[in-house]
C-alpha cells in the first residue's frame, strides 16, 4: 500500500463526514470488483457455449459485453517508476473484449477451459468477497463507531476547556482591573480604599480558583488529544489498510490467474490470434493489488489523509502542555494510575487472546454444517446468546472464534495505544508513570498466577470427581451383573476350598466383630463393630472366612476384623501377611485384610485416616528440606498434619506425616483439605487399586492418595 500521507488537522465535528465517506467508497470498490467477477464468470460460461456453436454468436456477445460494462479510464500515476507497468483488472478485461471480439472461429478446446478452468472457479470467490465484504464493513463501521467514541470525548473535553477557559479569563480580566485600581487609588465618593483592596482580594480570590479549574480540564483535554490523535494513527496506518486487505482477499490474484488461463486458451488454440493474445496476457501478469490499490487510493485520497487533533488555546492561552501544580498533581496521578493499569491489563488480553488464537488455528477442520444447527438452537437461549467471552463459546465455529479473538486483540491494542499515549504525555510533565507501570504489572501477574492455582486446584477437585463418578457406575455395574445363579456357583466354589486354610478348625465358632466393614461384593457380608457373627466355613483366600449375622445373612468377612472366640490369637506374622481391603470403610485399620494376596514385605504404608483428630493437606508447590528436621515435598502430595504449634506458637511451621516419616512442613505451600476433599482423594485411591488388581507375585505402586484410602 502506498505510504499515507502526512496527518492531517481537522476538526472533530468533521469525522463523521469523512467516515461516511470512506465506508461509501469502500462500498462502491466492492461492488465495482463484485460485479467484475461476476462478468468475467458469466462471459466465460457463455463463450464456452457459443464457441461450440458459432464463431458469429462469439463476435456477437463480446461486443455486447463491450457496450454494457463501463471502463474508467485509470488514474494519472505513472510519475512513480514503481508503477508504471500496471494493469488495472478493467483495462485488461475490455482488451480481452476487444480481441474476442475479432476473433470470430469456432475453439472447441477452449470452450472446456473457460467453463472448467474460470467460470466455475469464480463462484466460491464470489461467495467468499461477500462474505468477506459484509463482515470486513461491519467491522469498518465498529472501528468508525468507537473512533467517534473517543472523537466525542475530545469534543467534550474541548468544550469543559473552553468554558472554564472563558471564566479564567474573565476572572484574570476583573482582577486585573480592580488591582490596577487599588494601585492607582481610584477612590470615589462613595468608595474608599479598603473597599477596593477588599474587592480585588475577592476577584483574586475568584482569579486563583477559575485558574485551578482551567487547569484541570485543560489536562484532560490534552490527554483526550494525545488519546484520540493515537487511536486516529492507528485507525489510518493499521486497521484501515488491514481491512482494505481482507476486503480484496485474492480477488487480483485469481483475476490475474483467470486473465492468463484466457490469454493462454487462445495462444494454444488458435496460433492466428497469438499476437492480440500475448499483449493480453503480458497485460495480465502486471495485475497487480499494489497498483489497483494505488488507483482506487488516488481517486480516493480521504484514506491517505489521517486526522491530527491540534490543541485548540482559547482566549490567547500560550500553556500548550500539561501543567504539574499542586492542585492538579492528584488527577495527573490518578490518571497515570489508570492509565498504567490499562497497559497491563491490555498486555495481559493480548497475551491470552494470542494464545487462545494460536490454539483455534490449530484445530482439525469441522462441518459447517454442525456450526449451522448449533446457531439455530442458540438464537433461543438468549442468556447464551448475550455472553461476552464468545470466543471460548464451543457452540461457535472456530473461525467465529478467531474473529472475536482477534476482535479482542485489536481492542485491546487500541486501548494499550491510549493508555500510553498518556502515560508518555505525564512522563514528559515529570510524572512517575514507570513505577505505576511496574506496579500494575505487578499486580497483573499477581493475580494470573492466582487464577492458574485456582485453575489448578478445580482441575484436581473435576478430575477426582470424574474418577469418583466412574468407580461408583463399575460398582453400580459389577452390581448388576450378578445373578442368583452365579452367585450359587461363586459360592459353592469358594466353599469347595475352605477347608485348607485352617485343617483343624472345628466349625461353627462365634466371633465379634472388631471393626467396621463395608461389603464391595455381592458375596462379601457388611459388619458394624461389636456384632456378634458365626462363623460357618473358611473363605476362598487367607485372611477371610464365612460368616452368618444376626439376620440370616451369610457372606465373607475379613478374618482379621474378628475377635474368634474358642481359638489362639493369631501371632503377629499372620496378619503380616495381609493387607487392607480395597472397599473397607474409611474407618477400618491399617491391617485390613484383602482377597489379592499381597505378601507381607509388600504391604505398603498405610497411616489410619482420622478425618476428627487430624489435618489433611495438599502441598501446593515442591519444597526440597534444608535441615535433617524437614521433609522433602512435592507439588500434590497429602500430608496428615499432627500439630499446627508444634513448638507451641504460631511460626509457620507444621508437623506432618507422610510415607511414614515424620517432620517439619512450611504452613505456607499448604491447603487444608475440607471433609468431602478428603473422601474424594481416598476414593482415588480406592479407584486406583480396583484398577491395578496387583498379583501375587508383582508388589503394588501406591501413591500418596492411597494413604488416604487405607
Amino acid at each position: 500500500m502506498q505510504t499515507p500521507q502526512k496527518l492531517k488537522s481537522q476538526k472533530p465535528s468533521n469525522i463523521t463526514k469523512i467516515h461516511s465517506e470512506q465506508l461509501s467508497k469502500l462500498k462502491q470498490k466492492h461492488h465495482h470488483e463484485y460485479d467484475l467477477l461476476e462478468d468475467i464468470r458469466s462471459f466465460s460460461k457463455q463463450r464456452s457455449i457459443i464457441e461450440k456453436e458459432y464463431a458469429q454468436a462469439l463476435t456477437k456477445l463480446a461486443h455486447g459485453y463491450l457496450q454494457k460494462s463501463k471502463f474508467p479510464p485509470p488514474p494519472d500515476i505513472k510519475e512513480n517508476p514503481e508503477f508504471r507497468k500496471g494493469r488495472t483488472i478493467s483495462q485488461v478485461w475490455k482488451t480481452v473484449l476487444e480481441v474476442t471480439e475479432a476473433v470470430g472461429k469456432t475453439r472447441q478446446q477452449a470452450a472446456e477451459s473457460y467453463l472448467n478452468q474460470v467460470s466455475e472457479p469464480i463462484k466460491p470467490i464470489k461467495t467468499a468477497k461477500a462474505h468477506t465484504a459484509k463482515k470486513v464493513l461491519d467491522q469498518l463501521a465498529t472501528l468508525q463507531k468507537e473512533l467517534q467514541g473517543t472523537v466525542g470525548e475530545l469534543s467534550k473535553s474541548h468544550k469543559s476547556y473552553s468554558d472554564e477557559e472563558h471564566l479564567a479569563h474573565d476572572a484574570r480580566t476583573k482582577y486585573e482591573e480592580a488591582n490596577r485600581k487599588v494601585q492607582k487609588r481610584s477612590t470615589g465618593l462613595f468608595t474608599s480604599m479598603a473597599q477596593l483592596q477588599q474587592k480585588s482580594a475577592k476577584l483574586n480570590a475568584r482569579r486563583e480558583t477559575c485558574d485551578q479549574k482551567a487547569n484541570i480540564v485543560r489536562n484532560d483535554y490534552i490527554l483526550n488529544i494525545a488519546a484520540s490523535n493515537a487511536h486516529q494513527k492507528r485507525y489510518f496506518y493499521v486497521e484501515l489498510p488491514q481491512l482494505m486487505q481482507e476486503l480484496d482477499g485474492e480477488v487480483y490474484d485469481k483475476a490475474r490467474e483467470f486473465m492468463t488461463i484466457i490469454s493462454m486458451s487462445e495462444l494454444e488454440c488458435c496460433g492466428l490470434t497469438q499476437e492480440c493474445f500475448t499483449k493480453i496476457m503480458a497485460d495480465s501478469c502486471m495485475i497487480s493489488r499494489d497498483f489497483n490499490l494505488n488507483c482506487f487510493l488516488h481517486e480516493n485520497p480521504t484514506y491517505q489523509e489521517s486526522i491530527v487533533y491540534p490543541f485548540d488555546a482559547q482566549d490567547g492561552d500560550k500553556i500548550t502542555h500539561i501543567v504539574t501544580e499542586q492542585t492538579s498533581l492528584y488527577d495527573l496521578e490518578k490518571d497515570g494510575k489508570n492509565a498504567a493499569l490499562l497497559v497491563a491489563q491490555s498486555d495481559r488480553t493480548i497475551r491470552e487472546q494470542e494464545q487462545l488464537l494460536e490454539q483455534l488455528k490449530h484445530l482439525p477442520p469441522v462441518d459447517p454444517k454442525k456450526f449451522d444447527h448449533k446457531k439455530s438452537e442458540k438464537k433461543k437461549d438468549k442468556k447464551k446468546e448475550e455472553r461476552e467471552d464468545k470466543e471460548n463459546d464451543e457452540d461457535l465455529d472456530p473461525e467465529t472464534r478467531m474473529d472475536y479473538c482477534r476482535n479482542n486483540i485489536r481492542k485491546a491494542q487500541t486501548n494499550k495505544l491510549k493508555a500510553e499515549a498518556k502515560l508518555e504525555l505525564l512522563r514528559d510533565a515529570g510524572i512517575s508513570v514507570d513505577d505505576y507501570i511496574a506496579k500494575a504489572q505487578a499486580d497483573i501477574e499477581s493475580a494470573e498466577r492466582e487464577a492458574r492455582e485456582r485453575a489448578a486446584a478445580a482441575e484436581t477437585v473435576s478430575r477426582l470427581n470424574s474418577v469418583r463418578s466412574d468407580k461408583e457406575s463399575i460398582c453400580e455395574d459389577s452390581t448388576a451383573s450378578y445373578t442368583e445363579d452365579c452367585t450359587t456357583d461363586y459360592s459353592n466354589a469358594r466353599a469347595s476350598v475352605s477347608s485348607q486354610f485352617h485343617p483343624g478348625r472345628s466349625y461353627p465358632l462365634t466371633a465379634v466383630a472388631l471393626y467396621n466393614f463395608a461389603a464391595s461384593t455381592p458375596d462379601e457380608l457388611s459388619m458394624q463393630q461389636g456384632e456378634t457373627l458365626e462363623i460357618t466355613a473358611d473363605g476362598d483366600g487367607e485372611g477371610w472366612v464365612k460368616a452368618r449375622n444376626y439376620e440370616n445373612k451369610i457372606g465373607f468377612v475379613p478374618e482379621n476384623h474378628l475377635d474368634i472366640h474358642g481359638q489362639e490369637p493369631q501371632s503377629a506374622s499372620s496378619y503380616d501377611n495381609t493387607s487392607g481391603s480395597h472397599c473397607d470403610d474409611y474407618s477400618s485399620p491399617p491391617g485390613s485384610a484383602t482377597r489379592q494376596g499381597y505378601a507381607a514385605d509388600e504391604t505398603p504404608y498405610s497411616p489410619y485416616v482420622d478425618q476428627d483428630s487430624n489435618t489433611w493437606a495438599r502441598v501446593l508447590y515442591d519444597y526440597e528440606a534444608v535441615s535433617s528436621e524437614e521433609l522433602t515435598l512435592k507439588e500434590g502430595d497429602i500430608v496428615q498434619i499432627t500439630s499446627k504449634q508444634p513448638r507451641g506458637l504460631e511460626d509457620g511451621w507444621w508437623l506432618g506425616v507422610i510415607n511414614d516419616r515424620s517432620g517439619m512442613v512450611p504452613s505456607m505451600i499448604m491447603a487444608e483439605l475440607s471433609s468431602d476433599e478428603l473422601l474424594v482423594y481416598a476414593e482415588v485411591s480406592m479407584a486406583s487399586k480396583l484398577e491395578r488388581q496387583p498379583s501375587n507375585d508383582m508388589p503394588p505402586v501406591h501413591s500418596a492418595y492411597e494413604n488416604l484410602g487405607q
